[in-house]
């Protein structure tokens, strides 16, 4: 019995050391589990295959415990016992190659996920790539149309075709809509065919995509302007120079509206703001020298236009505006010399044959200054100051007459133009 004793002794000890390799194969296991979970379903299939394994063995197990029972109940000779044991060794050595070969298995797997994974952050950047030269390429093509579009629209205007540009300009908008240079432009080509609100609505929407927009702000104070809203015309200039205080043009158009409310000084200042950021712009100066000239200082206001002439000596309204200074300085000869000038540089505009016009009434010469009114209201009919100078010259004719019949008639074209100037005059101020 003590033989059988000792069996049962080594076979427990066998037993609890079996068990304890199951366990720890069991938590080797579990671990490996939650870790091949991330793997590739090659690793999944390894950890059936041990699986198998370790059911096997618990096979096994049992057996043994079925033997132990038998035992308790017959002798069992010791060299079957030892065959045991060496069979358990042999098997438990194993397993723990298989266990270490699962291990080696799962680290592939892993080295293999972590390479698919880069492979994958790869391919998403080369889609990313691709996707972001398509739109690079779409935006390419769209600029290119509107790029198209927008030549069309300013040669249209060059032209002045207005209503051409303003239907290109306004397909431009279906391209990029919140575009605020392109309402700008929209807005100055409406204020060319006199739809003033129209070109209000889209500067105010300029402004409204881009509160900082410069350019807006100075186009808009322009329109009022030239709707007599000078206080808001001042508003705006004021923001417009607030946002770009070295644009010469602001301070230019912001002086014209100070000469016309009588705020002399400060329309110099701003005059000689915009000469000092743009000395060589001529119309800067011929813009001072007639603000110098209502402030009395006649001989500023001749040196302005001089530099004027001297820097754009082909720009006719230039030597009309020297025209005017003369006629105030009651230097007529030189006066019809100025304007005879700028109208051989340019006879289509009414103006320079007016202010002729005037120069042969203040030399009493009616008969011409009559022709040269006629002129300017044969170019456009509505200008009440030729009627009125017209209606002048006739009433002065007459006075000088003696024959009654040519008398009867220069007064009665006299009081034909007065009445014109009349008409003209009343609605103007509607």
């Amino acid at each position: 019995m003590q033989v059988v004793q000792d069996s049962l002794d080594n076979l427990n000890l066998k037993i609890l050391e079996l068990q304890g390799v199951n366990d720890d194969l069991r938590y080797q296991l579990d671990k490996m589990d939650k870790e091949v979970a991330l793997y590739r379903d090659d690793v999944r299939t390894k950890v059936s295959e041990i699986n198998s394994e370790l059911a096997l063995w618990l096979t096994i197990l049992t057996v043994v415990m079925g033997l132990l029972g038998v035992v308790l109940g017959v002798v069992v000779p010791k060299f079957i016992n030892e065959q045991n044991d060496k069979n358990l060794k042999e098997q438990i050595e194993l397993l723990k190659k298989q266990v270490e070969a699962a291990k080696a298995d799962a680290v592939s797997a892993k080295q293999s996920l972590s390479e698919v994974t880069e492979l994958k952050t790869d391919i998403s950047a080369i889609k990313d790539e691709i996707a972001k030269n398509q739109r690079q390429t779409e935006l390419a093509a769209k600029r290119a149309y509107a790029s198209q579009i927008a030549s069309k629209a300013y040669a249209a205007a060059a032209r002045k075709d207005f209503s051409e540009a303003i239907t290109l300009y306004s397909k431009l908008l279906e391209i990029d809509s919140n575009n605020p240079d392109i309402y700008v432009n929209l807005g100055l080509l409406k204020t060319e065919i006199n739809d003033k609100q129209g070109a209000m609505n889209d500067y105010d929407r300029a402004i409204d995509l881009d509160s900082r927009n410069a350019d807006a702000y100075r186009s808009r104070a322009d329109l009022k302007s030239d709707m007599n809203d000078n206080s808001g015309a001042l508003i705006d200039y004021n923001r417009a120079i607030e946002l770009n205080p070295k644009e010469s043009s602001y301070y230019n158009n912001r002086a014209m509206v100070k000469h016309d409310i009588k705020d002399y000084y400060g329309a110099l200042d701003d005059y000689n703001k915009a000469i000092k950021i743009s000395p060589d712009e001529s119309q800067y100066y011929t813009n001072r020298a007639g603000l110098k000239s209502d402030m009395g200082d006649y001989d500023g206001a001749i040196e302005d236009n001089n530099q004027a002439i001297r820097m754009t000596p082909d720009n006719p309204i230039y030597y009309n505006n020297r025209a005017d200074l003369m006629i105030k300085l009651d230097r007529l000869q030189d006066a019809l010399t100025d304007i005879s000038k700028a109208i051989s540089l340019d006879r289509s505009k009414f103006i320079y044959y007016i202010t002729r016009g005037e120069i042969y009434m203040k030399q009493k010469d009616y008969m011409d200054a009559i022709s040269d009114f006629g002129y300017a209201l044969s170019i456009n009919g509505t200008i009440k100051e030729a009627y009125k100078f017209r209606a002048e010259c006739y009433n002065s004719l007459a006075e000088t007459i003696q024959d009654v019949s040519r008398k009867s008639i220069y007064i009665s074209l006299a009081e034909a133009d007065q009445e014109k100037y009349q008409l003209l005059n009343t609605q103007d101020k509607k």
